[in-house]
């Protein structure tokens, strides 16, 4: 799957696909935007065909560039925020020649703001938390923190895929499986302190410490419980094939690797539509804040993840007491007026623990 955002004219939308051969207009237009792309990146690779240009961006993902729009398409285990600056640069530059941007996965046209945070407000309803706490993320957007960390990241991504071998030796899960526990364990542990010492000689303790923030309690795991990066360097690493046999022996119960074991409720809202109509997800992210607030007051605390998929919306709840997070939720839920599919999913415990669905009636 990738993350997909089409910069089009907006008399283009909505409208049959063109026919016929492109205007002198449109020909020339096609060839600003590609100059102006071009500008951006000008060692990236680029495969023309007739009125058609595709580039692969190290910056922009791969961008389609035709006579109507451009398409930005990102994998999705792209770093969200490296996805929002590049739509928020793009905007901008764009703007000129009168293509405005429309992101499917937020369903509405995204307008060129003058400021990264102000541009950030239109996507709102992508983040489940309280009003003020959004308003504090935005504040420190552009801080010198903020910045700081950025540079780290931007430099973290760069060297650990330089550093971190995508060929090695590894054992098949068939392998895995004809070990016990105690070997596994110990083989892990070797990948690990190789993987620790690539960390150490490459200076990214502080990159591996802020991408394990920002996953925590929804990522892979090392065997010291930090969380993983999303990156597909990350996936094609040794750093992933460490995370892979934590998960084994966390299936398997093995004491080392139970660091919590948080149950989990999931409401999934089912789509009658790719995405779901507008007033669907405004109800839903309606339904997320108050969940969020309700939820927020509950000791000890409970973490959530918002999801939007093409056939569903899920927002998933993780704490103590399943069964507790389940009572606060329907009830909020039908007080709300929602009347769509929903089934909710309970996990009593960590990876392998017992699951029970419900179809919610509401």
């Amino acid at each position: 799957m990738s993350y997909n955002i089409r910069f089009k004219l907006p008399a283009a939308r909505g409208e049959p696909e063109r026919s016929g051969a492109p205007t002198l207009e449109q020909i020339d237009r096609l060839e600003r935007v590609l100059a102006l792309l071009h500008a951006q990146e000008p060692c990236a690779d680029i495969e023309s065909g007739e009125h058609t240009h595709t580039i692969f961006s190290e910056r922009y993902g791969d961008v389609l560039v035709d006579i109507d729009q451009v398409e930005l398409g990102f994998s999705m285990r792209a770093e969200p925020e490296l996805i929002y600056r590049a739509i928020h640069e793009l905007s901008g530059l764009l703007r000129a020649e009168g293509l405005l941007a429309f992101d499917p996965q937020l369903g509405a046209s995204v307008e060129s703001r003058a400021t990264y945070a102000d541009f950030m407000r239109q996507y709102r309803s992508q983040y489940l938390c309280t009003d003020i706490e959004f308003e504090a993320f935005i504040a420190n957007l552009g801080s010198e923190n903020r910045r700081d960390q950025e540079g780290i990241l931007m430099r973290g991504e760069a060297v650990g895929e330089a550093a971190f071998p995508r060929d090695f030796e590894r054992l098949d899960w068939q392998a895995q499986n004809a070990l016990d526990d105690d070997a596994l364990w110990t083989h892990a542990q070797r990948i690990a302190s190789t993987n620790d010492r690539t960390i150490a000689e490459n200076d990214l303790t502080e990159f591996m410490r802020i991408c394990s923030d920002a996953q925590e309690q929804f990522g892979f795991r090392r065997v010291d419980g930090s969380y993983l990066s999303t990156s597909d360097w990350v996936t094609a690493s040794t750093l992933r094939y460490e995370a892979d046999m934590v998960r084994r022996l966390q299936e398997r119960g093995f004491a080392a690797v139970v660091f919590d074991q948080p149950q989990r409720l999931t409401l999934v809202f089912e789509h009658a539509e790719p995405f779901g109509t507008s007033d669907e997800r405004e109800r839903q992210c309606a339904i997320s804040r108050q969940l969020l607030e309700a939820l927020e007051r509950e000791r000890p605390p409970i973490r959530y993840l918002d999801m939007s998929r093409e056939q569903t919306h899920q927002i998933e709840f993780r704490g103590a007491d399943v069964e507790r997070m389940h009572a606060i939720a329907v009830p909020l839920i039908s007080a709300s007026g929602y009347a769509g599919s929903l089934h909710v999913l309970k996990r009593y415990g960590d990876v392998g623990a017992r699951e029970e669905r419900v179809d919610q009636t509401v």
